[in-house]
């Protein structure tokens, strides 16, 4: 079969596949504006004229790359979902509170040890360093709404705290705790003196952000919106 016979059925068949895992490769290493079309065609193995083709531009291209990364890693969408509506469904504070420690440890995990999840940690956390424009349509579709369910499933662990201002807050740590151990990985490693991350040390690790944000949680008071 001819290369040109051969372009030509990736460009009608797999060629989005193809693109969407060569340019997560890509742009998590160099970045949106450092790669070019022709720089992706070449690592997807497909026509240049593909990328315009399946996804418009590469701006395009880049926005679908990160709808790629938050889809493949199930619990940052739908299963992550799940997850936190399953716990606010059964309306209790002890399943609020089961849920919360649920989801801590299945994120730590798909950061982890997923199929290519330092590479699509690498990428989601280069576009929250240095945003584009996908930025707001990825907060959009994925983060803001998770964020509405966990702030639901605080405020149902703690009733005090159903009309707290700060409950945006209280979420945002919990995720800031879980990221912390992606994003600085290579400090902590050294700091516990140990040589990697293992099933057995991630297992402590989310158990410990479930109990420290649980403590933390059942000891908070209300803090009412000021009066203008």
């Amino acid at each position: 079969m001819s290369s040109a016979v051969t372009e030509t059925k990736a460009t009608t068949s797999d060629a989005p596949a193809r693109l969407l895992k060569a340019a997560r490769k890509l742009f998590a290493d160099r970045g949106l504006a450092a790669t070019s079309i022709r720089e992706l065609a070449q690592e997807a193995g497909v026509n240049i004229a593909a990328v315009n083709y399946h996804f418009g531009d590469k701006e395009q291209l880049y926005l679908e790359t990160l709808r790629f990364c938050y889809r493949s890693c199930g619990v940052l969408n739908e299963r992550g979902n799940q997850i936190l509506e399953r716990a606010i469904n059964q309306d209790t504070q002890q399943a609020a509170q089961n849920g919360i420690r649920q989801y801590i440890r299945e994120l730590m995990h798909a950061l982890f040890f997923t199929e290519d999840a330092r590479l699509q940690a690498k990428l989601m956390f280069r576009e929250m360093s240095d945003p584009t424009p996908a930025l707001e349509v990825i907060v959009k579709e994925f983060i803001a709404p998770k964020r509405e369910l966990l702030c639901k499933l605080i405020a149902q662990a703690n009733p005090a705290l159903r009309h707290d201002k700060d409950l945006t807050f209280y979420a945002a740590s919990i995720m800031g705790q879980i990221l912390y151990y992606r994003t600085s990985l290579p400090v902590f490693l050294r700091l516990f003196e140990t040589e990697e991350m293992t099933p057995e040390l991630l297992e402590r690790i989310a158990t410990h952000i479930a109990d420290f944000t649980l403590a933390a949680l059942n000891n908070a008071k209300h803090q009412p919106t000021p009066r203008s």
